[in-house]
């Protein structure tokens, strides 16, 4: 009987490790634009990603679904329900076709961009380029979290090791069905070519949990997919409170730089749009002189014990 409750009571602790055991988790933001937290990455473009998805409450959450340049979320998506669908047509081998109003090739920045139109200030969709980058700079890692729903998701880490999760989605295809988990995410970039049944088609991102493997694929584009958004550096908010327990913000004016709220023992650093460091400065009041910077645009960023508080894109003219 003793021996039974000593393997009881490891069986227990076994499961209760299993349920607890360090998972990758997706870095917290670098700061935040419009209220959305965003990640540097460390790619090439400077890129900012976003920690989670439209409509999501959490960077778990796969949000809400979007039929390809439209920007009200639906459940349901059919191909006769999507905003831009004109007619259905038999070519001349007898097949059905679809034609689509025209409305680009690039849609990313466009009045047909959720991303543009729900987070503003800079956000937008993602191009083809744009998941590329992502593909060729970053390791992903399929991950599972027991204690969280949908569970599951890839976990995409940059070159500077900070991190961000893209969580399975529930592919409405007809229908959100919670029993169909894969990862599909819009870009914002148009394909040329129809689908094998004759639909217009853009690109989207996709990976199963089969494996850790991204890949950009055509899909039609009256589906409902999920929209990660993302941002550059040269599109960045003129002011950005980065972390939500200080109250610093930065602002330009006659070749300085002044710094307002709590700021002791601050860093600012100035770098270039390409992210380049021009120059740092240590907190020593809350003026800073930068008119002997060149012409051009840059982004202040102010350090606190080496995490982003503030941020600030100005230019020196």
């Amino acid at each position: 009987m003793k021996k039974i409750s000593i393997l009881l009571l490891i069986f227990v602790a076994l499961a209760a490790y299993s349920e607890n055991v360090d998972h990758p988790t997706p870095s917290v933001p670098d700061g935040k634009i419009a209220g959305y937290g965003y990640v540097d990455l460390g790619l090439p473009s400077g890129t900012l990603w976003a920690t989670g998805n439209i409509g999501a409450e959490s960077p778990y959450d796969p949000g809400q679904y979007f039929a390809w340049g439209e920007t009200k979320p639906r459940d349901i998506f059919r191909w006769y329900d999507y905003a831009f669908f004109e007619k259905e047509y038999t070519d001349a081998q007898g097949h059905a076709t679809y034609s689509v109003t025209d409305i680009g090739q690039q849609i990313s920045g466009t009045e047909y961009d959720a991303a543009c139109v729900w987070w503003s200030n800079g956000w937008k969709m993602p191009s083809n380029d744009d998941w590329k980058e992502l593909m060729e700079y970053c390791t992903s890692e399929y991950v599972e979290y027991p204690s969280i729903t949908p569970k599951s998701g890839l976990h995409i880490c940059g070159p500077n090791g900070n991190s961000i999760l893209l969580p399975l989605t529930f592919s409405p295809h007809g229908g959100v069905d919670i029993d169909v988990l894969r990862g599909e995410y819009w870009t914002a970039t148009a394909c040329n070519t129809l689908c094998e049944d004759g639909i217009p088609s853009s690109m989207m991102l996709h990976f199963n949990p089969a494996d850790s493997e991204m890949g950009l694929y055509s899909n039609g584009r009256h589906d409902g997919l999920s929209i990660r958004p993302v941002i550059s550096r040269s599109d960045m908010s003129t002011s950005v409170v980065s972390i939500d327990d200080t109250n610093a913000t930065l602002k330009f004016k006659d070749g300085s730089i002044s710094i307002g709220g709590y700021s002791d023992g601050c860093t600012l650093i100035v770098t270039d749009l390409s992210g380049r460091n021009i120059n740092h400065y240590q907190e020593s009041g809350s003026i800073f002189q930068v008119n002997i910077l060149a012409k051009g645009f840059y982004i202040a960023t102010l350090y606190m014990r080496n995490k982003p508080i503030s941020t600030l894109k100005f230019a020196v003219k």
